[in-house]
């Protein structure tokens, strides 16, 4: 299995990752725009799953798709 595929994938969640780790939510940064930890926590979750999904049927990637929609 290619995982290396996925990676667009894989760094979107470990970006979020970072970004709660380092405190940047709103309850830590009480800006507008700055997601919420709850927030962060349901998208990290939905991005788990559709990447488990795509893993386990071999979907296209996110690179594919938009390499499909830019061509």
């Amino acid at each position: 299995m290619e995982l290396k595929k996925y990676e667009m994938e894989i760094d979107f969640i470990f970006q979020k990752l970072n970004d709660l780790e380092n405190g940047n939510f709103y309850e830590s940064k009480r800006k507008p725009g700055v997601a919420s930890a709850k927030t962060y926590a349901r998208n990290l979750k939905d991005n788990f799953i559709d990447l488990l999904d795509k893993i386990n049927h071999e979907k296209k990637s996110m690179h594919e798709e938009l390499e499909d929609f830019y061509l």
